[in-house]
């Protein structure tokens, strides 16, 4: 009887959440609830229905609500798929429709409506660019279309578990399909893709510690030792072998792991969105385990590289476990000389270094770094991200680096002072960088260097065991060792740089001239008001004479007559301008009678 009491008032308090959830899908079938509020499937029947050159495979991924710019802004929707970007507009009648496709577009810049409000993205083509706009959320929305635009451009399209994903993401878990959408795939659930990682992988990158990379800080690497934790192969060199005497090629404990990306010999491509100045991409003799080492660690190959750059106090901690955010993570801090004219010579720099869970030893290490500044100008303002892929090459002994760096600001500065600090920003990076491709090439010779001696110690040890064991001595061929570019220069990203002014020699020769002309015109104004004054002195000469006369007076019978001829020539003077008057008025008379 209790149980029969039980089940009754467990139905009984399930039914009003029954009825509510019943009466929310009635609601939900309104018409007036479904153009309130759209679902995902509404929004795909509207993308299937509007553009019909789309080919009908095409699943819309996302839609935003925007406007383009024209003669006038017309605002309508932006609807994304994985191989389209296509926009709509109607305004009484008046329709609008953009349809491009994604391997067609050259860039995706963040732009500004008016140069002061942040909710616009410009898309540049071949041959024209679109302005959209009054994005409510611009940052969210920049961020997905440039997550489909690079899936595009790497060749790599979306899974439809992937593409679903994202669906869910923005527009939630109602999404009105029906059971006509037979490709739909549900989300999988994280943790159960956190379980499915094998055992071995989670070991390799749990078990990664400054003890199983510090080789390289025991000075040169013997050919020989087998018990070293870096995969060091050949690279450039080719020795021909015979089953007889064939060298070893594995000079360490491979985990299986690193022995199974080998086997696959694919590249290995960075899942992580690349955002910022692409400052290096290159392809290195080195294995990406090594690398590593060289770079994120403390070996001999970073203490000699920043002390050859004159760095100072460099302390680096070792690389441990974030319990909050399950990341491994470690702080490095130096003082760097800079060359600024004025103020502090030297600077302070923090890096906080964290490595992204898409990590696998002897497959790929990703590594966020955030540079802190102390002791320059405005160091309170901004920080440097800097982003490093260090990825597998398709050759065995090979990796790719690359490096993507962002100026980010704490706080708003003014537009000269923010000048002032990208460009000496940008400069120092890109002085930093140069520096360290040299450094890794002659990491590369001297290894390669050491590699080759090794492999010729070894042929010769088994030469003379060879001698010693046959009558008849053969010659051993010696070996051949093929050279190969140490680093080879990858090909970058086209960049569309700003046009310089072509006219601007000619407008400062023309800035020139104006000024000489001027200075020419000031120098003729001088000199008649020069002349002007002079004859002003001239006429007013007889004054000038009396005044003289009354300030010292003649002594002999000499001065008298100096005095007494002076006097008679401005006199004559004064006849012969007041008759040249005379003469001109008379003149003048005479015309006005007539």
């Amino acid at each position: 009887d209790q149980g029969s009491i039980g089940d009754l008032s467990r139905s009984s308090s399930q039914d009003p959440v029954r009825e509510r959830k019943s009466q929310d899908r009635v609601k939900k079938k309104t018409p007036w609830y479904s153009a309130l509020y759209p679902t995902y499937k509404s929004r795909s029947e509207d993308f299937k229905r509007i553009f019909k050159d789309v080919p009908p495979e095409e699943r819309l991924v996302v839609d935003y609500s925007c406007a383009i710019q024209r003669d006038i802004l017309l605002h309508g929707r932006l609807y994304i798929s994985q191989n389209y970007l296509c926009f709509y507009a109607n305004i009484f009648r008046w329709e609008t429709q953009v349809v491009l496709r994604w391997k067609d577009v050259t860039a995706l810049t963040k732009e500004k409506t008016a140069l002061v409000i942040p909710n616009a993205i410009l898309v540049h083509t071949d041959t024209e660019r679109h302005f959209f706009t009054s994005f409510a959320a611009r940052d969210k929305a920049y961020l997905m279309l440039f997550r489909v635009w690079q899936n595009v451009l790497m060749d790599q399209p979306m899974s439809m578990q992937e593409m679903w994903q994202r669906v869910h993401s923005c527009y939630g878990e109602e999404l009105g399909l029906t059971s006509d959408d037979d490709d739909y795939i549900a989300p999988s659930n994280p943790d159960d893709e956190k379980q499915s990682l094998s055992k071995s992988d989670r070991q390799s990158l749990e078990s990664f510690s400054e003890e199983s990379v510090s080789v390289l800080d025991q000075g040169d690497i013997s050919v020989e030792n087998r018990n070293s934790p870096i995969e060091m192969l050949p690279g450039p060199l080719s020795v021909p072998r015979s089953p007889s005497d064939q060298l070893p090629t594995d000079l360490s404990d491979s985990s299986p792991s690193e022995s199974e990306s080998e086997k696959q010999g694919g590249i290995i491509t960075c899942p992580v969105l690349h955002e910022g100045k692409l400052m290096l991409h290159m392809q290195v003799s080195i294995h990406v385990d090594q690398l590593f080492t060289l770079l994120f660690t403390n070996s001999k190959f970073f203490l000699d590289m920043h002390e050859t750059r004159r760095s100072t106090e460099i302390k680096q901690s070792p690389w441990v476990i974030n319990p909050s955010t399950n990341q491994k993570g470690r702080t490095v801090s130096l003082t760097v000389l800079i060359g600024q004219p004025v103020g502090s010579r030297h600077a302070q720099v923090t890096e906080a270094q964290k490595m992204l869970p898409c990590s696998k030893p002897g497959e790929m290490y990703a590594i966020e770094i955030e540079t802190s500044n102390a002791g320059v100008p405005y160091a309170e303002s901004f920080y440097i991200t800097s982003h490093y892929c260090l990825t597998r090459g398709a050759d065995a002994g090979t990796s790719t680096i690359a490096v993507y760096c962002q100026i980010k600001y704490r706080k708003s500065v003014w537009g000269i002072v923010k000048t002032f600090i990208e460009k000496n920003c940008w400069s120092g990076l890109e002085e930093y960088y140069t520096f360290l491709i040299k450094a890794l090439e002659s990491e590369c010779e001297r290894t390669r260097r050491a590699m080759a001696a090794g492999v010729a110690g070894t042929k010769r040890k088994i030469s003379r065991r060879r001698r010693s064991q046959c009558l008849k001595p053969l010659p051993l061929p010696a070996p051949i060792i093929e050279e190969k570019p140490l680093i080879q220069p990858l090909p970058l990203p086209k960049h569309h740089p700003v046009k310089q002014n072509s006219h601007s020699d000619t407008l400062l020769w023309v800035v020139f001239t104006i000024l000489v002309a001027l200075l020419i015109l000031n120098a003729a104004l001088y000199y008649k008001l020069w002349g002007l004054e002079q004859f002003e002195r001239a006429s007013t000469l007889p004054n000038a004479i009396d005044l003289e006369i009354l300030r010292q007076s003649p002594q002999n019978e000499d001065d008298w007559r100096k005095l007494l001829q002076k006097q008679e020539q401005l006199h004559s003077e004064e006849v012969h301008r007041w008759i040249r008057i005379l003469k001109a008025a008379v003149h003048l008379l005479q015309e006005v009678n007539v």
